[in-house]
């Protein structure tokens, strides 16, 4: 029998047998204790932390070196409008007037130098001689001729009717008829008598009347 069962029939209430005395130099232990593990420091366990801390104390290094230690006043933190800094545009040049036609003396107006402009068959004035509406060109075998132009001599003393009615395309004469009449009292009306050789044109821009004496 060994000595353990030697000693648990001695035991009955199962406590442990005494260990024999170690020697030295014969003791290892069952479960030997961890190496202990190697701290590391605060900024390498907190890596993100410390690049927002880095950048934040770059951002007031750049500003202190720009900013060369001057406060900026409230006046220069206002933003500045263009208007201010951008020179005032230049004024568009005007366009050049027309130049204003010269003013004709009323005594000069339906002269040959300066002929009314007429329309067939409408009413017009030449120095208070008033020619009214109704007037007719026609065609006839031997050119032209105009029915019922009528001349009421408005001048105050008696006058006679002596014009030409002229068919014109810019500056040139296309066509030309005569008109006449006795000599007019004041008040009174006449049908002037008209002919022309030329032939009605066509293509013409205007009619003009002027006396011809």
């Amino acid at each position: 029998m060994s000595d353990t069962q030697q000693y648990a029939q001695q035991n009955p209430y199962g406590q442990q047998p005494p260990q024999p005395p170690m020697q030295p130099g014969q003791w290892q232990p069952v479960n030997p204790p961890a190496p202990p593990v190697k701290q590391q420091n605060w900024f390498m366990r907190h890596k993100i932390l410390t690049g927002i801390l880095g950048l934040f104390l770059f951002g007031i290094m750049a500003s202190a070196l720009g900013g060369g230690g001057d406060t900026p006043s409230a006046a220069s933190s206002e933003p500045t409008t263009a208007t201010s800094s951008a020179p005032p545009a230049a004024a568009a040049p005007a366009a050049p007037a027309a130049p204003a036609e010269p003013e004709v003396d009323p005594d000069d107006v339906g002269n040959e130098a300066n002929p009314v402009t007429i329309v067939e068959g409408k009413a017009f004035d030449v120095r208070k001689f008033s020619y009214a509406a109704g007037w007719k060109v026609s065609s006839n075998s031997f050119g032209m001729e105009i029915t019922n132009l009528k001349v009421t001599n408005n001048r105050g003393e008696r006058d006679g009717a002596f014009v030409q009615i002229k068919y014109m395309k810019g500056t040139e004469v296309l066509a030309t008829i005569d008109c006449n009449s006795d000599q007019i009292l004041p008040g009174q009306t006449v049908t002037l008598s008209c002919f022309s050789t030329d032939k009605k044109p066509k293509g013409f821009d205007k009619v003009t009347i002027n006396d011809t004496f």
